[in-house]
């Protein structure tokens, strides 16, 4: 056969293939960059103190779970192979799977779990609100694959709450430890984890710049989903918190999605055009204006329902945010149960001044007080609420005064009651399928947590008592009588602003595909390795420079 292949033919073979098979076919080969535009920072990349959705997103990506969210069954195995619970409620023990690896090769272990759930109660932050019935220390290693995890009372969220507990890897972590005031564990690895990762999840971080950039490429040795044609090997999440840049963006290309918190007239432009897709959908998102009933005259229960049918809440989703539906108390629809007959507050100014004036405090008293509602800098629609709940205060004789505060500085001052503001925006998503989530804040057990609900500081002992009686029930049908009479006096008690649901946007460009939603928890529906990219669509080659 020596001799058979001549040469002197190669030259018109290359220009039979290029003929044959588009360039396209050889661009395939280059990697898929998936870039995203967000109005909301990422502000750490601890898992611990997810506080935005940004943050959320990134942590999702970064690192995995024991449980896993499912749309039908709720939540199923995931780094666990199995688990079961004691007869009373209080132990659980878990297997995990052999094998899964961190992104350094090593392989997960129970006392990364371990470490993990420790580190977690220890350091407290926005996710350990979930797991208050473990303290720290409770967590056994059995064996190298077996966890066994110890309450201090039944908690009927613990399973559902385990999608939101991140598994770090102990050893990067003790390498990594600065000062601090946990003894030989020094800061625990906090100042480390704020910029850096220590995850097995499907993505490795590759860049992190503080209110810019979080970069992110694919876990080549990720156990958990198969790559597929169109995947991303490359995610980047860019942070512009300007609506008119960030749309600008897009349109131009730069961004393969942006961020679903756009006003709804850029929205229905959107949705003419063809060459973009938008996923729309209601979110199990309440929002509320968190009112601390620590402060005067906020602790007059008189002055929060005043408060709440004084504020004209329907203009801020029919002219300010991209849609929603009212919200009946403090628990979103999806997760309601069931319960009707809440009270309501429609907007209604006389009906407000009579409220306002059964309080204990007069008008003239009423007048001299000087409160502050704390809106995220460089949000344009939380500026746009503020001042448009200031406007509305003022007509029944409330001062408010509105303040530009970062987001991280909000749930630090939630912290503590005399800190915290007498107002903060907030719209808190259903991480969980389970309303514990939200009764929480409404009891003790929430108040102090680093995160603006953490500031309501409210307390009525029969909603403790029906929350905690919840709890415990011995049956689904008691708990849910029990959550129904907790919502409806919460209701009654006005101890926030109740506002609305939201209608979630997400435009795309019509080249991405894979976005499902629901998925069982929130912010799991932009778990990257899910999605795809047509690249032979002339717009995916267009954006891309292929």
């Amino acid at each position: 056969m020596k001799g058979f292949f001549r040469w002197e033919l190669f030259p018109s073979l290359v220009v039979i293939l290029l003929v044959l098979f588009p360039l396209q076919l050889f661009a395939a080969s280059k990697p898929i960059h998936y870039r995203w535009g967000s109005i909301m920072l990422v502000s750490t990349l601890d898992p611990n103190n997810q506080t935005s959705d940004t943050d959320y997103v990134v942590a999702n990506n970064l690192y995995d779970t024991l449980v896993f969210p499912d749309p039908i069954k709720i939540y199923i195995p995931w780094m666990a192979e199995s688990w079961k619970a004691s007869s009373d409620g209080l132990k659980y023990t878990f297997l995990l799977k052999k094998g899964i690896p961190f992104h350094d090769g090593s392989e997960v272990t129970a006392d990364d779990v371990v470490f993990s759930m420790d580190r977690l109660v220890t350091l407290g932050g926005s996710i350990a609100t979930f797991f208050r019935t473990i303290k720290s220390g409770s967590t056994k290693a059995l064996d190298p694959y077996t966890v066994e995890f110890n309450l201090t009372k039944k908690d009927p969220a613990f399973i559902h709450s385990l999608i939101l507990f991140k598994i770090v890897k102990k050893g990067l972590i003790m390498k990594n430890l600065d000062k601090g005031n946990f003894g030989p564990m020094g800061d625990y690895g906090l100042k480390y984890l704020q910029t850096h990762e220590a995850g097995s999840g499907p993505f490795i971080l590759e860049e992190y710049k503080y209110g810019d950039l979080v970069k992110m490429k694919r876990f080549p040795k990720y156990p958990f989903v198969s790559q597929k044609s169109g995947s991303a090997e490359m995610i980047s999440i860019y942070t512009i918190p300007e609506v008119v840049t960030l749309v600008s963006k897009f349109k131009m290309g730069e961004f393969d999605e942006v961020h679903w918190s756009l006003p709804r007239k850029i929205v229905n432009e959107l949705k003419t055009d063809e060459k973009f897709t938008v996923v729309e959908h209601f979110d199990p998102r309440p929002w509320t204006v968190v009112i601390n009933n620590q402060k005067k005259p906020l602790d007059c229960p008189y002055v929060r329902k005043a408060i709440n049918y004084a504020f004209n809440k329907e203009v801020i989703t029919s002219q300010i945010l991209a849609g929603g539906r009212p919200l009946k108390g403090p628990i979103p629809e999806e997760l309601r149960w069931g319960c009707e007959d809440i009270v309501t507050y429609p907007y209604n100014v006389e009906k407000a001044k009579q409220v306002l004036a059964q309080s204990k405090y007069s008008a003239a008293d009423l007048t001299n007080f000087k409160m502050e509602f704390a809106a995220v800098a460089g949000s344009e629609r939380y500026k746009a609420i503020g001042l448009l709940f200031m406007n509305d205060m003022k007509k029944i004789g409330l001062n408010v005064e509105i303040r530009a505060v970062r987001w991280g500085e909000i749930c630090q001052a939630a912290q503590k009651p005399e800190k915290a503001y007498h107002f903060a925006l907030l719209a808190q998503a259903a991480k969980v399928a389970h309303p514990y989530q939200y009764f929480i804040f409404y009891t003790p057990n929430g108040w102090g947590t680093a995160y603006p609900a953490g500031g309501i500081y409210y307390e009525n002992p029969k909603v403790t008592e029906a929350v905690d009686k919840g709890n415990n029930a011995g049956n689904f049908e008691e708990q849910k009588k029990l959550y129904c009479q907790a919502q409806k006096i919460i209701a009654e008690d006005a101890p926030v602003a109740f506002l609305h649901e939201d209608l979630r946007p997400t435009p795309f460009w019509r080249y991405v595909k894979g976005y499902k939603y629901p998925v069982g928890a929130m912010f799991f529906e932009h778990r990257f390795e899910q999605f795809t990219m047509d690249t032979n669509d002339p717009l995916f080659i267009k954006n891309h420079g292929w």
